[in-house]
């Protein structure tokens, strides 16, 4: 499955990195397989951490997510040299903020978006659903220009995630599509936070 998805995509210019999400099973040999085929991780806390270096994955090719990243577990990524964090919020921006600042690093960081569509019927059954990811697209460009200004952090890319048990790939189509104009307003931020003056 893992090289029918890098083919699938295999057109795409500058190539393609694809992470794994340890929680999704964190079996041993799965994560061993993967790792040496090339794959990345996708971690969520200290265990996925965990198994990630056990598996054999480099720090450069570990993405960190999740909307409850503790200090300790942040302090460890740190350490470690996981590839980038993505971010949920201003106060965790801020916090990763000082203790990357503590560690004299420039970290690079993403910006976890959530893209606001109409949510099929799941919300009904995991009410924390509807606050749970991200920031709303309509804040976005806002809180990645204030991240971008932060002293000890880089913003280079954004992430999503829009469910589960997501059964039609229209989904995915509307989720690109709306953010290609945040993709664009955020390139053109400066290390100030501030919109680029035309040329």
């Amino acid at each position: 499955n893992y090289e029918q998805f890098l083919q699938a995509f295999s057109h795409v210019d500058g190539g393609l990195r694809v992470y794994y999400s340890v929680k999704s099973n964190f079996e041993s040999i799965v994560l061993k397989t993967l790792a040496s085929m090339g794959c990345g991780a996708e971690i969520s806390g200290a265990m996925d951490m965990e198994l990630a270096k056990r598996a054999g994955m480099k720090p450069s090719q570990v993405v960190f997510d999740g909307p409850c990243k503790t200090t300790e577990d942040i302090e460890a990524a740190l350490d470690w040299g996981v590839h980038i964090i993505n971010i949920e919020s201003l106060t965790e921006a801020r916090e990763i903020d000082r203790i990357a600042g503590k560690r004299g690093i420039k970290l690079k960081v993403g910006l976890r978006i959530d893209p606001v569509l109409s949510k099929p019927y799941y919300d009904k059954v995991i009410a924390t659903y509807r606050k749970k990811f991200g920031v709303p697209i309509d804040q976005a460009e806002e809180v990645g220009a204030q991240i971008n200004a932060l002293p000890n952090l880089q913003l280079v890319g954004i992430m999503t995630h829009i469910g589960s048990q997501v059964f039609h790939p229209n989904r995915y189509v509307a989720t690109v599509e709306k953010i290609f104009g945040l993709v664009g307003a955020l390139k053109n931020l400066d290390d100030e936070g501030r919109a680029k003056a035309a040329a």
